[in-house]
C-alpha cells in the first residue's frame, strides 16, 4: 500500500477520544498474589453466573516461594476475586521432576467432561498431568488415573489440553500438546474414563506442539484439527468419515514454516468464514494471518497491518470498544528479544475492508515485562472487556477497560446433554442489517476457557436476530433479546417475538416490518415494490415483488434471512416448516 495512500487513511478514520482507555487494576481485583504465569484460564466453577479464574506457576511448588503457587480465584460477582486454593483439593503436585526450558508447569483448560455442566480442570506438565473434577462445593477430585488420563513419566514435556467432541458423540474429548514428546488423544468413554488413540486415528504429532485448535475447516461436520509447533512446521489434520484423521495442511494452505505458539480464531473481515492467526519469533518468520478463501487459507497479515506483533505467546481476537469489530491483542518477550505487547485496533478505512492500526502506548497496553498468557474476559459483567496478562517473571497484571464500552450483548450457552456449554458452537448476531460470529473453541496459549460470547453493537439499540448452530447441527434462533446484558441461550429453546402489525411502513423506510414473523409460506410486507432476499451468510438468496402487499416465501428454505429493500433497509424474518 502506498504511504501516502495509509496516511490518508489514517486521518480519515477518527481515534479513540481517550488516551488511556486501560487502567492497572490488579491490587483492587485482589489478584497481587499472581507473581509468575505460564497458562491460564477462566469459567464458571460454581455456576453462579461470573467467570473464576485458574493460574499456573511455570516452576514446580516450593511451599517456601509464592512465585512457584498456583492459584485458583473465585469471583465474587463484582469483578474483585478471593483465593480458595487451599483446601480446593488442587493443589499441591507432588516435586521432584526435572525443570524443562520454560519450566515444570504450563497449561490449564477448563472443559466438562462429564457433562453435569461443573467445569472440570486439567493440567499439563513435566511429570504426570493431572485431571481434576468439579464436585460443585469449590472443592475438586482428582481423578487422573481412574481417567487414564495420567500421560508419561518425566521424558515428555506435555503443555496444553484442547478440549472438543472429535468423534461427534457429544461428550468432549482431550488433545495433549506436548513441546518434548508425541502428543495424545484421550477418547471420552461416557462412564468417566478415556482411552488414549493418537496412534490409532493419526494424530500423532512430535512437532514441539504449543497447542491445538479444534475446528471444522471442510465443513462437513466433523471436527478436524489445526497442531501449532514450535520448531518445525504447523500441520492440520482433517478428519475422515471413519473418525481418523489425514494430514492436509499445504491443500489448505495453512503452512507456517516459523516457531509457532498461540493462535486465534474469528471472522476478521466478516464475510461468515473462521480466519486463523498465528504467533510466532515474528523477526523470524512474521505471524501469519491466514484468510478463509473459498476451499482454502490465503496468508493475508501484511495487507492486515499485523504481520509485526513481536515475539508473540498469547493471543486473541476481541471487541475492544464494541464497536461491532475485531480487535488484537498479543502478549510478547522474551529475554534475548524484549519487545511491548501489541494492541491492534481494527479500523475500516474509506477503500473498504479492514485495517488493524497499532495502540499499544495509546491505549497504555504496550508493558514490556516478559509475558506468556492472555486472558479477555469480562470479570465485573459490565460489558467491556478486560485483559488479564500472564506475566513469566514478573507480577501478572489486570488492564480494566476504563472508557464507556457502547452498546454490547454477551450470551452464555446451555447446549446439548453431554456438552452443556456448547464449546464447539457458533453464535451469531444479527443488527442493523450487519452479521457477526464467534466461534466457542475457548482456545488460549497455555489454556482453554470456557466464557460467553460478547458482541460489541456500535450504535445499534437493537438485535434482530440471534442465533446459534451447535456442534451436533441443531439450529437455534432467538428474536426481540434485549442488548446491555448476559443472556444464557439454551439447546432447543428457539423463540421468537410477536410482532404488532403496523398500519403502514415505519417514518423514513418505504417498508412495513414483516407481519407475521416467524413466518410459513406467505408474510405481509406493506409499501415495498421489489425485496432482495438474502441469508444469513449475506448471499443473495432471490428477488420478488409482494402481490397486494403479500410475499410468498413457500419456496425458500426454512432458517433466518434477511428482506433488503431497494434503498439497502433490512428486516430480519424468520421462515420456519412444520
Amino acid at each position: 500500500m502506498p504511504r501516502s495512500l495509509l496516511i490518508a487513511i489514517l486521518l480519515f478514520v477518527p481515534l479513540s477520544v481517550s488516551a488511556q482507555p486501560y487502567s492497572d487494576v490488579t491490587a483492587q481485583a485482589g489478584l497481587e498474589s499472581i507473581l509468575r504465569a505460564s497458562g491460564m484460564a477462566a469459567a464458571d466453577i460454581d455456576l453462579d453466573g461470573d467467570v473464576d479464574l485458574y493460574v499456573v506457576s511455570p516452576e514446580e511448588r516450593d511451599e517456601s516461594d509464592p512465585t512457584t503457587w498456583n492459584h485458583l480465584f473465585r469471583n465474587r460477582g463484582d469483578g474483585t476475586f478471593e483465593e480458595i486454593t487451599a483446601g480446593s483439593g488442587i493443589e499441591p503436585f507432588d516435586g521432584g521432576y526435572r525443570r524443562g526450558q520454560q519450566g515444570n508447569r504450563f497449561g490449564a483448560s477448563w472443559g466438562d467432561f462429564d457433562g453435569d455442566r461443573l467445569p472440570d480442570l486439567f493440567l499439563a506438565r513435566i511429570g504426570p498431568d493431572r485431571l481434576y473434577r468439579n464436585r460443585g462445593d469449590g472443592t475438586f477430585e482428582d481423578v487422573t488415573v481412574r481417567a487414564g488420563v495420567f500421560g508419561t513419566d518425566d521424558t515428555a514435556n506435555d503443555v496444553a489440553g484442547s478440549w472438543a467432541d472429535l468423534d461427534g458423540d457429544g461428550d468432549l474429548d482431550l488433545y495433549v500438546s506436548a513441546w518434548v514428546g508425541p502428543n495424545r488423544l484421550y477418547m471420552n468413554q461416557g462412564d468417566g474414563t478415556f482411552t488414549e488413540e493418537a496412534a490409532a486415528r493419526g494424530l500423532v504429532d512430535g512437532g514441539f506442539s504449543w497447542g491445538a485448535l479444534p475446528m471444522d475447516v471442510d465443513e462437513d461436520g466433523l471436527n478436524d484439527l489445526y497442531v501449532i509447533n514450535d520448531f518445525g512446521p504447523n500441520r492440520l489434520y482433517l478428519q475422515q468419515g471413519d473418525g481418523t484423521y489425514l494430514e492436509d495442511t499445504a491443500a489448505w494452505g495453512l503452512e507456517d514454516e516459523g516457531n509457532g505458539m498461540g493462535v486465534a480464531l474469528a471472522d476478521v473481515n466478516r464475510d461468515g468464514k473462521a480466519d486463523i492467526f498465528v504467533t510466532n519469533i515474528a523477526d523470524r518468520y512474521p505471524n501469519p494471518l491466514f484468510l478463509r478463501e473459498s476451499a482454502r487459507f490465503v496468508e493475508s497479515a501484511e495487507s492486515f497491518g499485523i504481520a509485526q506483533t513481536g515475539w508473540a505467546w498469547g493471543v486473541e481476537f476481541f471487541d475492544a470498544d464494541n464497536d461491532a469489530d475485531q480487535d488484537l491483542y498479543t502478549v510478547t518477550g522474551f529475554p534475548t528479544d524484549p519487545s511491548g505487547n501489541r494492541f491492534l485496533e481494527a479500523r475500516q478505512p474509506p477503500a473498504g475492508g479492514v485495517l488493524y492500526v497499532d495502540r499499544s502506548e495509546a491505549t497504555g497496553t504496550d508493558s514490556w515485562a516478559e509475558a506468556r498468557g492472555l486472558t479477555v474476559f469480562d470479570p465485573d459483567s459490565d460489558g467491556a472487556l478486560d485483559l488479564l496478562i500472564g506475566n513469566f517473571r514478573s507480577q501478572s497484571v489486570l488492564m480494566k477497560r476504563t472508557t464507556s464500552p457502547g452498546n454490547w450483548i454477551g450470551f452464555w450457552l446451555d447446549g446439548p446433554p453431554l456438552n452443556r456449554w456448547g464449546v464447539g458452537a457458533e453464535v451469531t448476531v444479527s443488527a442493523g442489517g450487519s452479521v457477526q460470529r464467534r466461534y466457542m473453541d475457548g482456545i488460549d496459549f497455555l489454556g482453554q476457557s470456557i466464557l460467553p460470547a460478547h458482541f460489541g453493537l456500535a450504535g445499534e439499540t437493537e438485535v434482530d436476530q440471534v442465533s446459534v448452530s451447535w456442534p451436533d447441527g441443531t439450529q437455534d434462533h432467538w428474536f426481540g433479546v434485549d442488548p446491555g446484558q448476559y443472556h444464557t441461550l439454551r439447546y432447543g429453546g428457539s423463540r421468537g417475538v410477536t410482532f404488532v402489525e403496523p398500519d403502514s411502513p415505519l417514518p423514513g423506510r418505504e417498508m412495513a416490518p414483516p407481519f407475521p414473523n416467524p413466518a410459513s409460506d406467505q408474510v405481509n410486507v406493506q409499501g415495498a415494490e421489489t425485496i432482495m432476499i438474502f441469508d444469513l451468510l449475506g448471499r443473495r438468496l432471490t428477488s420478488r415483488s409482494p402481490k397486494s402487499g403479500v410475499l410468498d416465501i413457500s419456496d425458500l428454505p426454512a432458517g433466518p434471512v434477511f428482506l433488503v429493500t431497494p434503498s439497502g433497509h433490512a428486516y430480519p424474518l424468520f421462515i420456519q416448516r412444520f
